[in-house]
């Protein structure tokens, strides 16, 4: 494919992330930003051999890129501008070893591995194991792998969407003496 070939319809398919000032968007082979300050387009370079991946907002700056290499999911940190660091690499059979997998090899050419989607500050990561269609969540603190659905042959990644909170949620204090009855 011809760089920016199909470019509207992988923007119109692709992952957005709000991030600060900048709007950032996942195509099949960069990202694609826009700085809302200047409003300036901008394009990032991706880490070599990414193909399955998501993009997570980092806690204190850039974001996250978790890509998934075989049966490996590696955790990139960067500032958005395609200079990428490798966090960690992660061993999926290693972190779904208490998983009863009853095939890890798909029969196709897809890829053994697909990332889903990707919690703020890369605290979590729901994954697709293609074979058998079992969709996992990690906590990337302790990389051991939950079995969350068993049963998704399709493209997932429309249908989970991460949200955080607060956990007990904060309800504002009722003024009782103020209400009338």
């Amino acid at each position: 494919m011809v760089p920016g070939e199909g470019l509207p319809l992988q923007i119109m398919q692709c992952q957005k992330l709000v991030v600060g000032r900048k709007v950032y968007m996942l195509t099949h082979s960069f990202i694609l930003g826009l700085d809302l300050a200047t409003a300036n387009f901008f394009t990032a370079e991706l880490p070599d051999g990414a193909r399955s991946r998501k993009l997570s907002r980092a806690q204190q700056s850039g974001l996250y890129l978790i890509d998934a290499t075989g049966f490996q999911l590696r955790v990139w940190h960067g500032e958005g501008m395609g200079q990428w660091v490798l966090e960690d690499t992660i061993s999926v059979r290693e972190a779904c070893g208490h998983i009863d997998v009853p095939r890890w090899e798909p029969d196709d050419r897809r890829l053994p591995v697909c990332v889903v989607a990707a919690g703020d500050n890369a605290e979590f990561v729901f994954f697709k194991l293609t074979a058998t269609g079992i969709v996992c969540c990690m906590q990337l603190g302790n990389m051991i792998a939950e079995k969350v659905d068993g049963t998704m042959r399709s493209n997932c990644s429309n249908f989970i969407l991460p949200i955080t909170m607060v956990w007990p949620p904060i309800f504002p204090i009722l003024d009782v003496a103020n209400q009338e009855h």
